[in-house]
């Protein structure tokens, strides 16, 4: 056996490109998480601004329901005021109180539509403690904040490639992109 004097490392390079290789899938996997976390926080917004929308709904018919009843209760007594006077039969005392009545219900209704989607909401709301809140019983959605404002259809494009490089989905595929060409 003779020997040259000469070293060769062969297992030191594969070792360090495995640690480098580990540090890249590392690194992917915690920006596919950090997109995943952005995704969930924008489903969470997203369902929270929906069930906003539904009890600013549910508000507005109780609203509507109840300015029917109104209407519904002085066309009663209208009619009660022109049968009484000789200007219309008895009859129709009958039609106008099974309409009120008919009103009456669907106020019933929608106050219960809306205290249902307020407890909805405030399955949302919490101290910074994480103690369950209630809202105030006479709290009720506002649209304040809420207008549509004109668009200056030259910043589209702009928002189109902010949304392309900072969407949950596509920073996940390019993590994963990235750790797949490591």
């Amino acid at each position: 056996l003779l020997s040259a004097g000469i070293s060769v490392p062969l297992g030191q390079r594969m070792i360090t490109d495995e640690r480098r290789n580990a540090l890249a899938q590392a690194r992917a996997l915690r920006d596919y998480a950090d997109g995943e976390r952005s995704a969930q926080v924008n489903k969470f917004l997203l369902t929270a601004a929906k069930l906003y929308g539904e009890w600013y709904e549910a508000w507005r018919r109780r609203a509507l329901a109840s300015e029917a009843v109104a209407l519904a209760d002085f066309r009663l007594r209208a009619v009660r005021s022109r049968v009484l006077q000789g200007d219309a039969a008895a009859i129709d005392t009958i039609e106008a109180r099974l309409e009120w009545q008919r009103r009456t219900v669907q106020q019933l209704e929608a106050s219960v539509d809306y205290r249902n989607a307020t407890i909805v909401i405030e399955g949302l709301l919490w101290t910074e403690r994480g103690d369950p809140m209630s809202l105030d019983p006479l709290a009720v959605p506002s649209l304040t904040g809420l207008e549509a404002q004109p668009i200056d259809s030259s910043s589209v494009t702009r928002w189109l490639t902010i949304a392309e490089q900072r969407h949950p989905a596509a920073q996940q595929v390019e993590a994963f992109a990235d750790a797949r060409h490591r």
